[in-house]
C-alpha cells in the first residue's frame, strides 16, 4: 500500500565497491531494463515504493550479467599426418572468460565429397593446437572450429569450413646429423637425427643408408633405427655415407654425403723366420704380416746377457726397418744377446712382441740344421735320406760333412752330398731319422726334426684259427704273430658239407660260400644251418696287400630248435570234446637237429578264451587231441622240438568241436500267476558256453502236487511261456531245459508257483440284533479259495425318507460279526461279502433291513429268549445226532467212503492217510513263504480238508481272533505242537490227539464241528 498518492518506484543497483546507481519509473509500471552494466558482473538491485507520504520499504535481489559470446578463433595452420591431424589457432582476444577450443571433423564419403559425408567428431582442448587422432589414411575431411567461454557458449561463432587429406607423400626433407658414431677396420656405425612427424608425410617405414667409396655404392641398409652398422668395408679407406626416410607416402631425399674412414687392425706378434750369425753382428729376418693394417715398421728390441745369465743393467737397444730384415750391429764377439721383435702398423700401433730369442755370436759349428729332410726309396731292408743344405745364415762356416741319425746308429757322408742310403734294416721296422751338419771347426751342429718311417712289411705266413660255435652261428679267431710284417686284413671263408649224422644236404646249401675279412682277427658268421659240418678257410694280407698261404680246418654248428613249423596242419572237430589232428614233417634243413617231439597248442576263440596244450612224440605226424568243450571254436597251432627246444608255431587254423547236450539247465527268473487256471513264466538264456551247440527248442515241464508232469515246447527265440488250463489255487514245480541239435540238456531247478484262487460266490447271512448291536452269521458257498476276512457294511436308514444317513463296514476273521454302539430302534440296510486271501472281493450279497429293539422290548423278551436258546439247543443236538448217525452208515456202506470232490474241487485225502492224525491248517491271510523248508505227507492224493477241534488248542492269532481251518497242502511242513511253529511261519499242519480211521472230516471255512461258540 502506498499510504499516500502514488508517484512511482525507485530503483537501486550496484555491484561490489560501486557507487549506488537510482533509476525511477512511473507507478503504472512493473518492469524496466537498466543498461550500461559490466558483462559477467554481479548486481544487487533494491526496489521501493514512492508515495506523497514518502519513500517506503524496499526489496533487494541479487543478480549477475551473463558472459559475452566470444568470436570465432583464426586457424593459424593445418598439420595433416597420415593417422593425425593438427590445427593451430589463434588466441581470440577480449575479457570472454575462454574454457577450451572445439573443432568438429567430418570425414567425407568417396562418392561425392559435398553430398555425403558420416558422423562429425569433436575434439576439444583448452589450448592450441587441436590434435584428432587416429584419422584414416588417404581420407578427406571437412572441419570448422569454435572458441567456447565457461558457459560453452559460441552462439555459432564458428570459423569457415575448411579441409584437408590425410594422403601420404614421400619426407619432404632428408635426416639431417649423420655422423659415425665409432669405426673400426672393417665396419663403421652411423647415426642421424629422426625427421620429424610433419616432414614425413605420412608413416615411416625405414631409413636407407647407402655407402660408397670412391667409385661404387659397397652397401644399402634399411633400419627404423637413427643409426646403422656399415659393415665389409676396407680397413683404412674413406667412404662417403647418405641417408634416406622412406615413408608410405614414397622415398625422401638423402642427405648431403658425409665422410667416414675406417681404421685399422693392431697386427699381431710377428714371427722371427731366420737369422744370421756372425763375430760382431746378427742378422734377423721377419715373416711379413698381413691384415687389416699397414705396417710401418719392423723393430728388434736386444740386450746383450751377463756372464751370470741376467741381462746387463744397461738400457736394451731398439733397431728398425721399413723391411722384414734387420742388422744388429758392433756386437761383442762370442757373447749371448737376448732378443724380441714387435711390428708398427701405420697409425704406429705397435703389435705385441715375439717370445725371447737368445743369439751367440760365436763360429763354433752351424747353428741350423740341414733343410727339408726327406725320406725316399723305402724297402723292407733299406731306405734312402734326402736333405737341402743348411740356410746360409746358419751356416757359421763351411759345412764339412753331414751325419744321419737312425735310431742308435749314425752314418757320416761327404759335405758336398745331400742323400744318404741305409741299408740292412729290419722289415716292419719304425726308424727315427734326422740329419746334422759339421762345420769345418769339427763341431756338429743342431739336427733337424726327426722323420719317422717305417720299413715294408714281410710276407705272412700261414696263419692259425680256433671256433667256436653254435647252433646257427660260429666265431672264428685267426691269428698271425710277427714283428715283420703287420697284418691287414684276417680272412675267412667257410662252406656248408653234410648233416653232422652223415645225411647229405641240399646242393642249394652246399653252393652258399659266406666269406668275411676284418681287421682284427674275430669273424662272426651268423644264419648258419643247425647240425651242419661246414669247411673253414683262413688267410692274412699284410699292408702292401700280399696274402699268406691258406689253412684249412673244419667245425660243426650245434643241434638247435627247428627254424620252421611243420606244415599242412589240419584238424577235425572228431566229437564234442575231441578233435583230429594231422601234419606234415619239417624239410630235413630246417630240423636243425633231430626232431624229438611235437607240440600242439589250441586256443578256444569262442564262446570262451582257454588255451590248452598237448604233446605228440616224434615221429606221428597225427593224433587225437582230448579234453576239449563242447561245440567251441579253436584254434590249433603246431610246433616241433628236438633235445634243444621247441621252433616256431605254424600258422594256426580253425576248428569246431561237435555239439553235445546242455550243460545245466535256464535258470527260471521270474513266474507268476495270470488267474486261477494260468500261469506264466521267463527264465534266461543259456550262455553259448554253457548251450553246447544250436539250439533248437526250450522244453518246459509242469509238474502238479500229485506229481504229474507235463512237458511244452517253445521255439529257440522265445524265454516265455503262458500255460493254461491248470487246477485253481494248485502250485505247480516248473522247470526248463534246452535242446540242442545234438540232444536235450537237464532240466534247471524247479520253482514252485501258485495258480490264483478263484473269486468267493455272493455270501448270505442272517441276523439278530439288541437294542445297541446287530450280529450278523455270514456264510459262503464253498469253492477253491480261502476267505480271509468277512464283511458287514452297514447304511443308516433314516426315518420315513427314502435318503441314507452314515455308512461303516465292519470285517472280521471270523464268519461272526457284531456291530456294537448302535442306537436303539434304528434301522439298517446290511450287505455282506467276503475277501480271499489275494484280496479279491465277492460280489456284494442282496440287501438285508434289521431294526435295533427299542430298550423296553429286549427287556420283556428276556425271559422268553431263555427258554427259546434252551429249546433251540436241544433241537440243534438232536439234529447234529441224526447226522453223525447218517455219515456214519453211509461211510460203513461204502467201506471207508470218501468225500466226493464238487466241481472245481481238488481231490481230498482221508484222514487215515496222514498216520491218523487229527489235522490243521493255520492261516493267517497269506501265502506260503517259499524260503521255508518244507515237510512232504505220505499220501498218494494231493489234498485234503480238515479242521482244528475247538476243544483242542486253537492258535490265537496277532489281531487276537481264533483262525479256522482251510486247506492242508503237500508242501506244508509239519510240527508235533503249535509252540513248535516259528512265529514268521505264514501256516503249518499241527497234530493233536489221533482220530478213526473211518472219519472223514469236510468242513468250510468257519465251521466248527465240536461247539458254536469257539
Amino acid at each position: 500500500m502506498f499510504n499516500g498518492k502514488p508517484l512511482g518506484y525507485r530503483i537501486s543497483y550496484g555491484d561490489q565497491g560501486a557507487p549506488v546507481r537510482i533509476k525511477n519509473v512511473s507507478s503504472g509500471t512493473h518492469e524496466t531494463t537498466v543498461s550500461g552494466l559490466i558483462f559477467d558482473t554481479s548486481y544487487t538491485f533494491s526496489v521501493a515504493a514512492v508515495s506523497s507520504g514518502g519513500i517506503g520499504p524496499s526489496i533487494n535481489q541479487t543478480d549477475r550479467t551473463t558472459q559475452q559470446v566470444p568470436p570465432a578463433p583464426t586457424i593459424i595452420s593445418t598439420k595433416p599426418l597420415a593417422t593425425e591431424v593438427t590445427i593451430h589457432l589463434t588466441r581470440v582476444k577480449g575479457n570472454y572468460h575462454l574454457s577450451n577450443f572445439c573443432c568438429y571433423f567430418t570425414r567425407q564419403s568417396v562418392s561425392d565429397i559435398h553430398m555425403s559425408s558420416l558422423p562429425s567428431v569433436m575434439i576439444c582442448n583448452k589450448t592450441s593446437p587441436v590434435v584428432f587422432s587416429p584419422v584414416e589414411e588417404d581420407a578427406t575431411y571437412t572441419y570448422h572450429c569454435v572458441a567456447r567461454n565457461t558457459y560453452n557458449a559460441s552462439d555459432g561463432n564458428a570459423t569457415e569450413q575448411t579441409g584437408f587429406s590425410t594422403t601420404a607423400t614421400a619426407p619432404s626433407v632428408a635426416p639431417e646429423g649423420v655422423h659415425p658414431v665409432t669405426s673400426k677396420a672393417t665396419s663403421v656405425l652411423v647415426g642421424w637425427q629422426d625427421v620429424d612427424p610433419y616432414e614425413l608425410n605420412g608413416i615411416l617405414v625405414t631409413y636407407n643408408v647407402i655407402c660408397r667409396n670412391s667409385t661404387t655404392q659397397v652397401a644399402s641398409i634399411n633400419t627404423s633405427a637413427s643409426s646403422a652398422t656399415v659393415s665389409g668395408l676396407i680397413f683404412n679407406t674413406v667412404y662417403t655415407v647418405s641417408v634416406a626416410a622412406i615413408s608410405t607416402g614414397g622415398h625422401g631425399d638423402y642427405s648431403d654425403p658425409k665422410n667416414v674412414t675406417t681404421l685399422q687392425d693392431v697386427p699381431g706378434a710377428p714371427t722371427i723366420i731366420s737369422r744370421l750369425l756372425a763375430p760382431t753382428k746378427i742378422t734377423v729376418v721377419f715373416d711379413a704380416l698381413t691384415g687389416h693394417f699397414t705396417i710401418q715398421s719392423y723393430c728388434c728390441l736386444y740386450k746383450r746377457q751377463t756372464v751370470s745369465g741376467f741381462p746387463s743393467p744397461t738400457n736394451p737397444t731398439i733397431t728398425c726397418n721399413t723391411s722384414t730384415t734387420i742388422v744388429l750391429n758392433n756386437l761383442e764377439e762370442d757373447s749371448t744377446y737376448i732378443i724380441v721383435g714387435y711390428a708398427n702398423n701405420a697409425a704406429m700401433a705397435r703389435s705385441p712382441n715375439t717370445p725371447q730369442l737368445f743369439f751367440n755370436t760365436t763360429t763354433a759349428g752351424p747353428s741350423e740344421p740341414p733343410a727339408s729332410v726327406s725320406i725316399t726309396d723305402v724297402n723292407r731292408t733299406s731306405l734312402s735320406v734326402v736333405w737341402n743344405e743348411v740356410p746360409l745364415l746358419g751356416r757359421n762356416g763351411p759345412i764339412t760333412h753331414y751325419l744321419v741319425k737312425y735310431n742308435s746308429q749314425e752314418q757320416r757322408v761327404e759335405g758336398n752330398q745331400s742323400s744318404a742310403k741305409l741299408e740292412n734294416l729290419r722289415a716292419n721296422a719304425d726308424y727315427n731319422i734326422s740329419v746334422s751338419a759339421i762345420g769345418h771347426g769339427g763341431q756338429s751342429g743342431p739336427f733337424s726334426s726327426e722323420e719317422i718311417v717305417k720299413t715294408l712289411e714281410a710276407v705272412p705266413n700261414k696263419p692259425t684259427v680256433k671256433f667256436t660255435s653254435t647252433s646257427t652261428s660260429v666265431r672264428a679267431v685267426v691269428t698271425s704273430e710277427s714283428p715283420y710284417w703287420n697284418v691287414l686284413q684276417y680272412c675267412i671263408t667257410i662252406q656248408a658239407t653234410k648233416r653232422v649224422d652223415g645225411k647229405p644236404i641240399p646242393d642249394d646249401l652246399r653252393q652258399r660260400v659266406k666269406h668275411n675279412c676284418t681287421d682284427h682277427g674275430v669273424s662272426d658268421f651268423d644264419n648258419l644251418e643247425e647240425y651242419i659240418v661246414y669247411n673253414i678257410w683262413t688267410w692274412v694280407q699284410n699292408g702292401r696287400g700280399e696274402n699268406s698261404s691258406t689253412q684249412m680246418d673244419g667245425f660243426a654248428t650245434k643241434e638247435g630248435v627247428p627254424s620252421r613249423a611243420p606244415s599242412n596242419l589240419a584238424a577235425t572237430g572228431e566229437t564234442s570234446t575231441s578233435a583230429q589232428l594231422q601234419w606234415s614233417p619239417i624239410p630235413l634243413l630246417d630240423q636243425n637237429g633231430i626232431i624229438r617231439s611235437y607240440h600242439v597248442n589250441v586256443t578256444a576263440i569262442y564262446p570262451v578264451s582257454e588255451v590248452s596244450n598237448q604233446t605228440f612224440l616224434a615221429p606221428a605226424l597225427s593224433g587225437t587231441f582230448v579234453g576239449l568243450k563242447p561245440y567251441t571254436m579253436y584254434e590249433v597251432g603246431i610246433a616241433a622240438a628236438t633235445n634243444i627246444g621247441r621252433g616256431d608255431i605254424s600258422n594256426f587254423t580253425s576248428f569246431q568241436t561237435q555239439q553235445a547236450a546242455p550243460s545245466i539247465g535256464p535258470t527260471v527268473t521270474n513266474t507268476s500267476y495270470l488267474s486261477s487256471t494260468a500261469l506264466q513264466l521267463a527264465w534266461r538264456r543259456l550262455t553259448q558256453q554253457d548251450l553246447n551247440g544250436v539250439l533248437v527248442r526250450y522244453d518246459i515241464m509242469i509238474v502238479s502236487p500229485a506229481n504229474y508232469s507235463q512237458v511244452f515246447n517253445v521255439t529257440s527265440n522265445e524265454t516265455s511261456l503262458t500255460i493254461t488250463q491248470l487246477e485253481i489255487n494248485t502250485v505247480y514245480n516248473l522247470s526248463v531245459r534246452a535242446v540242442t541239435e545234438a540232444a536235450p540238456g537237464p532240466f534247471g531247478s524247479p520253482v514252485p508257483q501258485r495258480t490264483d484262487e478263484s473269486i468267493p460266490g455272493q455270501p448270505t447271512a442272517n441276523f439278530s440284533s439288541t437294542s445297541a448291536t446287530i450280529t450278523g452269521q455270514v456264510w459262503v458257498e464253498q469253492g477253491n479259495f480261502r476267505v480271509s476276512r468277512f464283511c458287514i457294511q452297514a447304511t443308516l436308514t433314516l426315518f420315513g425318507t427314502s435318503s441314507q444317513g452314515e455308512t461303516r463296514t465292519t470285517c472280521s476273521k471270523m464268519p461272526r460279526i457284531t456291530l456294537l454302539g448302535l442306537q436303539d430302534d434304528t434301522a439298517f440296510s446290511l450287505v455282506v461279502f467276503v475277501n480271499n486271501t489275494n484280496g479279491r472281493r465277492s460280489p456284494l450279497s442282496r440287501s438285508y433291513t434289521v431294526r435295533t429293539l427299542e430298550t423296553d422290548q429286549q427287556q420283556q423278551q428276556g425271559t422268553s429268549a431263555t427258554t427259546t436258546i434252551t429249546i433251540g439247543i436241544l433241537s440243534s443236538f438232536l439234529v447234529l445226532t441224526v447226522l453223525a448217525l447218517i455219515v456214519i452208515i453211509a461211510w460203513k456202506r461204502r467201506n471207508k467212503a470218501r468225500y466226493i470232490p464238487r466241481e472245481s474241487d481238488s481231490p481230498r485225502i482221508p484222514l487215515a492217510s496222514m498216520d491218523k492224525q487229527n489235522t490243521a491248517e493255520i492261516m493267517k491271510g497269506s501265502e506260503p513263504t517259499p524260503q521255508v523248508e518244507k515237510a512232504l505227507l505220505t499220501s498218494n492224493d494231493a489234498y485234503g480238508a480238515v479242521i482244528l477241534p475247538c476243544s483242542s488248542n486253537p492258535v490265537k492269532m496277532d489281531d487276537g481272533a481264533y483262525e479256522t481251518v482251510g486247506l492242508v497242502e503237500e508242501s506244508d511242513p509239519v510240527y508235533a505242537d503249535v509252540s513248535e511253529m516259528p512265529s514268521n511261519q505264514p501256516k503249518a499242519v499241527v497234530t493233536d490227539e489221533p482220530l478213526g480211521d473211518d472219519i472223514v472230516y469236510e468242513t468250510t471255512l468257519g465251521d466248527c464241528i465240536v461247539s458254536e461258540d469257539c
